[in-house]
C-alpha cells in the first residue's frame, strides 16, 4: 500500500488514505502512467467513465500539488492521453490523481534522474 492522499474522518480531522498501486479506484476509471520510472517525457492514459469534466494532477509525497496537467470536458468511453515532461522535477515518488465526475484513481509515479 502507498500513501496517496488525505481524507477527512467523521470528526473532521484530516487523515492519510492508503491506496494500492499502480492505480487504485473505487470505480471503473482505468489509468496508466508510463514510462514508470521516468526521467523525462511521461504519459497519463485514461479512459473516461462519464461525460463531463476530467482532471489529472500530480502531487508530491507531502501532498503538495506539483502540477495540474489536464482539466477538460470528456466523453464517456473515449481514451485520453496527457503528455508532460518531468526532466525539471526532483527524483522521488509522486502521485498522479485522475478524476472524472465521481470517479477517481491514484497512480504512483517514480522520477529517477540518471
Amino acid at each position: 500500500r502507498i500513501l496517496a492522499g488525505f481524507g477527512t474522518s467523521s470528526s473532521g480531522v484530516s487523515r492519510p488514505e492508503l491506496f494500492e498501486t499502480p492505480a487504485t479506484t473505487e470505480s471503473d476509471l482505468s489509468v496508466n502512467v508510463f514510462p514508470n520510472p521516468s526521467n523525462g517525457n511521461t504519459t497519463v492514459l485514461f479512459a473516461a467513465t462519464q461525460d463531463g469534466n476530467a482532471v489529472v494532477e500530480v502531487y508530491s509525497l507531502n501532498g503538495s500539488k506539483v502540477s495540474a496537467l489536464f482539466n477538460k470536458d470528456v466523453v464517456a468511453g473515449e481514451e485520453y492521453s496527457v503528455d508532460f515532461n518531468t526532466s525539471a522535477w526532483a527524483s522521488g515518488v509522486y502521485f498522479v490523481r485522475t478524476s472524472n465526475g465521481s470517479d477517481a484513481a491514484f497512480s504512483k509515479l517514480i522520477i529517477m534522474k540518471k
